[in-house]
């Protein structure tokens, strides 16, 4: 193990502590005869086996290839295995080669492996599957016997092979396929060449012959060949130690040489440590007990709290994520805040219990915690629901002023008739305009002219007609829900006429539940923005907890606006972020059961979805400027470095066919649900789950009725 810990050197009665500075690499040297041993890179000390000699018997050739991954080729298994390059703990069988007597394995800048094999004198080509290609040149090219261990790529995109029997060096160039003699067989003595390494100036190799002990130079563009040192028996493989000094086999013991005069330096591995036999290949890779790994923190839900870790590091909410090494046990503690509970863990920990998260690979997780308080009904929450049972509905109407309500009833959708005003009226909004709890249709008379008048069945019940007021035919409902937080609903009418100074405006209906003194619901009209029709009004929904929706926008540049809504039916405009683009957005919703609106997107190409969770509770309101009478106020200006909390969260991905059809909390659980149309007409559901976690579906939970669509302002 390497010291990562205080020594304590007791002297008499003083004592003392000394701290080691762990080395930053580990050195792994292939032994033949006994496995892959793995050595402190600065001190040479052993510290354990890579694997077993079961696995790796023939230990050779290794590589660290272009997805991180640490491979090593066993000769007389004609396999190469893959170990995880930061932990180098066993992964899986990257390939079975052909019986070629494979010794060495790199990768082109494609990312073809290229595997050197000593008894079929030529090298072959996998796939990054591991799949067999074919021959990267033929049998005995260039006139190589016995291509070794030092098989490798160059800078300049060649591979360059040496060859143990024919005592050269060949060049192959992969994009021609044309493959030549680099070094000439026993130019300035080589015999047995085995080890190619890239110096550090990028245009030499250090080239390691066993048969004639030397370490040489070889400059591949000038072909300069310098010997540097001789006196090397068994010599077979070279690397960089930390130091940046050269590290050599020889005779089974790594020594450490001077890179430019060859001297030995000092023995780093005598022979034999650990139980090395048959030592070959050297490869210095990062230590992994110093590796660190991020593990990131989220809090979702209704409710509030924070996460602390032990070891310390985080302490979220003010910091949500911290790196952590290696094999740590981090153990994460939730703290509810007052009128919240803690509900569960997703991502890395699950279940409500104790969260212990062993950090091997970046990781993440989400505290989720509840509220206490109750919660409103669904009902002011922009949801459809009929009959007060707090579960969601979706409402259909065809040409012929035909109405079904949807519900979910097990795990199908079943549709049943309600009442239609019929077809000299359009559907305007459902909304709960007397707060008990249950929808009310509102619908608009079509014959009356340019005007008609706006009016309401009360629990979706003809005999209880209230009317709301007239309005001109040219608006149209966008968004429903409580705008001023005093329980009762209120519609968003926005103006609908192109090329007019008022197009794009929007208007409040407020209502509070009882007429006033000329007969109408609506107590007060009250403007709220003026955006123009090319932007989106996605719906109203509460984003800080005050009880009263807030209206959000997105623009074609898809940039999201929200007026956030402000005492004496006011508001400010703030900026909460953009969709990313190529998605669309689909439903303004509570898609994660925070109690707050989150938009649902999706990109029509792959079927990729996502979730924008909106957060306003951190905004600090600004008093209101404009006077609380005046119908045709603005909305109060805020800074542009203010912001309203955007947080993306990935969710499953759709078949890019499926169409959305609606959303509605089917389950009564505080969460909207979404319902896709198949292109046959088939209906799938996913009942979402709060914070986010992977949703429940249902396959088939019906068809759509023939001749309906659905009404969802």
């Amino acid at each position: 193990m390497l010291q990562r810990f205080l020594f304590v050197l007791l002297l008499g009665l003083a004592g003392a502590v000394s701290a080691q500075t762990p080395c930053p690499s580990v050195l792994l040297v292939s032994g033949y005869f006994s496995t892959v041993h793995i050595y402190d890179a600065c001190s040479g000390q052993y510290l354990r086996d890579l694997d077993t000699r079961n696995r790796l018997t023939g230990a050779q050739g290794m590589r660290i290839g272009p997805d991180g991954f640490l491979y090593v080729v066993a000769e007389n298994n004609n396999t190469v295995y893959k170990y995880r390059g930061d932990t180098l703990v066993y992964s899986s069988v990257f390939t079975v080669t052909p019986p070629m007597g494979p010794l060495a394995i790199d990768f082109s800048s494609d990312g073809t492996a290229y595997v050197a094999g000593y008894d079929s004198n030529n090298v072959m080509k996998f796939d990054r599957n591991g799949t067999l290609i074919g021959d990267a040149f033929a049998p005995a090219s260039a006139g190589i016997s016995g291509p070794e261990i030092g098989t490798t790529f160059g800078p300049d995109g060649n591979l360059y092979v040496p060859g143990y029997n024919s005592s050269n060096v060949i060049r192959h160039d992969p994009r021609t396929g044309q493959t030549t003699v680099g070094i000439a067989a026993r130019a300035s003595g080589i015999f047995r060449p085995r080890g190619l390494l890239l110096a550090k100036d990028g245009q030499t190799f250090y080239v390691v012959t066993e048969g004639s002990g030397q370490l040489l130079r070889w400059n591949f563009t000038t072909g300069a060949l310098t010997q540097i040192r001789a006196g090397l028996p068994g010599a077979t493989m070279a690397a960089y130690a930390p130091d940046g000094n050269l590290l050599v086999v020889s005779n089974e013991a790594v020594l450490k040489l001077d890179p430019q005069s060859g001297a030995t330096l000092s023995t780093l591995v005598p022979a034999g440590s650990g139980g090395m036999s048959g030592a070959t290949f050297l490869a210095v890779v990062p230590n992994p007990d110093l590796v660190r790994y991020a593990l990131a923190v989220s809090l979702s839900g209704s409710g509030a709290g924070s996460v602390a870790s032990t070891p310390a590091g985080i302490g979220c909410g003010s910091t949500c994520s911290a790196t952590f090494q290696n094999g740590d046990a981090v153990t994460l503690t939730p703290t509810a805040s007052a009128g919240s509970v803690f509900t569960k863990w997703t991502g890395a920990c699950s279940g409500s219990g104790a969260c212990s998260v062993t950090m091997n690979a970046a990781k993440s997780v989400t505290a989720i915690f509840s509220s206490t308080a109750p919660q409103a009904a669904l009902s002011r929450r922009g949801g459809i629901d009929t009959d007060g049972d707090g579960k969601g509905e979706f409402i259909l109407r065809n040409a012929n002023a035909q109405l079904l309500a949807g519900r979910l009833s097990g795990n199908q959708l079943q549709f049943s008739p309600v009442a239609d005003p019929g077809a000299d009226f359009r559907l305007v909004a459902a909304a709960d305009f007397d707060g008990n709890g249950k929808s009310d249709l509102a619908f608009q008379n079509i014959t009356q002219g340019d005007f008609g008048e706006a009016n309401t069945w009360l629990d979706f019940d003809s005999t209880k007609q209230r009317l709301l007021r007239n309005v001109k035919r040219v608006w149209d409902v966008q968004a429903v829900g409580d705008l001023d937080g005093d329980g009762f609903g209120d519609l968003v009418w926005r103006y609908t006429v192109r090329d007019s100074p008022d197009t794009g405006v929007s208007y409040i209906w407020f209502t509070n539940g009882a007429p006033n003194l000329s007969g109408s619901n609506v107590v007060q009209v009250r403007k709220r923005g003026g955006a123009p029709l090319e932007w989106r009004l996605l719906g109203a929904m509460d984003l800080n907890g005050d009880g009263a929706a807030d209206m959000v926008y997105l623009s074609p540049a898809n940039q999201i606006r929200v007026l956030m809504a402000t005492a004496q039916r006011t508001c400010a405009n703030y900026a909460a972020g953009s969709v990313p683009a190529d998605f669309t957005a689909l439903a303004y919703a509570d898609f994660t059961g925070n109690r707050r609106g989150d938009i649902f997107i999706r990109n029509a190409a792959t079927g990729a979805t996502r979730i924008l969770s909106l957060d306003a509770t951190a905004l600090t309101l600004p008093p209101p400027t404009a006077n609380p009478d005046d119908p045709n106020a603005s909305c109060t200006s805020t800074s542009t470095s203010q912001a309203i909390s955007n947080t993306s969260l990935e969710f499953a991905a759709t078949d890019p066919e499926w169409s959305f059809f609606a959303s509605a909390d089917l389950n009564g659980d505080g969460v909207t649900d979404l319902i896709w149309k198949r292109p046959d007409g088939t209906l799938t559901v996913w009942l979402m789950t709060v914070g986010a976690a992977p949703a429940t579906v249902i396959d088939n939970a019906g068809t759509v009725p023939t001749g309906f669509a659905v009404f969802q302002p």
